[in-house]
């Protein structure tokens, strides 16, 4: 089940977050969930634990960015992050977003093979955009 985040989620969705890179999850969760423009959506398992997270930000009416999205390892390659994606896009679309954007970094693979399967096309490269040289790969989904 998909739903927002509670503060009591807080711990769970910290530890989820520290195998995010350049993700600084103990001042992001709480800012994600109490700022207006931002949404922070939560994967729970049927016991009702969160097992997954998404951060979303709102650029104007139809536009968005996919800020973040991490599953607990111990949940991957259950197909858990494709239909969490899927049901974070529907919620984005129910809202009148047009336009989901998304950064990824270039030695993400996995992440951005991810992407590429969902319907993500990339429109840009930012070179040299990270602190370690990493370049950032711009994805794009137009809802219709």
């Amino acid at each position: 089940m998909v739903r927002e985040a509670k503060e009591q989620d807080y711990p769970a969705l910290i530890e989820i977050g520290r195998r995010i890179t350049d993700f600084h999850s103990e001042e992001e969760i709480p800012f994600y969930s109490e700022s207006m423009g931002f949404d922070l959506y939560v994967l729970e398992s049927d016991s009702g634990n969160p097992i997954g997270f998404a951060c979303t930000r709102m650029d104007d009416d139809t536009q968005a960015e996919i800020d973040y999205i991490a599953i607990a390892k111990e949940e991957e390659g259950k197909g858990l992050a494709s239909q969490f994606l899927q049901e974070v896009l529907t919620d984005l679309k129910e809202k009148n977003i047009q336009k989901i954007f998304l950064e990824v970094r270039s030695k993400n693979s996995r992440a951005i093979s991810f992407y590429e399967r969902n319907g993500f096309q990339q429109y840009r490269i930012r070179k040299h955009y990270y602190n370690d040289g990493d370049d950032a790969l711009c994805y794009l989904k137009e809802e219709k």
